[in-house]
C-alpha cells in the first residue's frame, strides 16, 4: 500500500554499537512521530533475505529529514562514513531537507559534519548526551531540535496544535 502524499519521512544514521542509547532516543522519536506523522525509518525493518543496501539507498532517497547520532561508533563506521553520510548530504543538497546531527557519544566530529549546528545545546553550550545528567534531557532537548525542524523547515502542524488525534 502507498503511503499518502503529504506522509513524511525521516532517516536515522546510528552505529550498532550504540544500540542501547539509540532505543532510549527512538521512545522520543515515537512522540515526534505520533504528532506530526512522520514515520523515522531504521535498518531493523529490513526483512531478512533484503539487500541491506539497497534499501538504505532507498530509504535515503525517500526522506525529508535525516537524524545522525553521532559517536565514536558512528564516524569509524567506514560503511556511514563514506557511503551512507554521503548519500544523505547529497540528497539533502538537492531536496534542502533538513539534517539533525545528535551528538551522541564525545567524538571527533568536525571532520564530517562540524559545518552543522548540532544538538542537543543545554545552557547555550553544545554537550554530548552521555555527559548531561540527567541523561533524560539531553535526548529531550535533541528530540526538541527535530520537532523545531520539521514545523520551521517542513511547515508540519503536530496533531494536538492542529487539534485532531494523531
Amino acid at each position: 500500500m502507498a503511503d499518502p502524499p503529504d506522509k513524511k519521512h525521516g532517516f536515522v544514521s546510528y552505529a550498532r554499537k550504540d544500540i542501547a542509547m539509540f532505543r532510549t532516543f527512538q521512545t522520543h522519536l515515537r512522540t515526534i512521530e505520533k504528532n506530526y506523522g512522520v514515520e523515522f525509518w531504521i535498518d531493523e525493518v529490513l526483512e531478512t533475505g533484503t539487500d541491506w543496501k539497497a534499501g538504505i539507498e532507498q530509504a535515503i532517497e525517500k526522506a525529508d529529514i535525516f537524524v545522525l547520532m553521532l559517536s565514536p561508533a558512528f564516524l569509524a563506521s567506514d560503511f556511514i562514513y563514506y557511503t551512507e553520510y554521503p548519500a544523505i548530504e547529497s540528497r539533502c543538497s538537492a531536496t534542502g531537507a533538513p539534517l539533525i546531527p545528535v551528538y551522541l557519544k564525545q567524538c571527533l566530529y568536525d571532520p564530517l559534519c562540524g559545518h552543522l549546528q548540532i544538538a542537543p545545546l543545554i545552557n547555550g553550550r553544545l554537550c554530548s548526551i552521555e555527559t548531561v545528567t540527567p541523561r533524560n534531557t539531553g535526548y529531550y532537548t535533541a528530540s526538541q531540535k527535530i520537532e523545531q525542524a520539521l514545523r520551521d523547515r517542513l511547515k508540519l502542524t503536530s496533531a494536538a496544535r492542529a487539534g485532531r488525534s494523531p
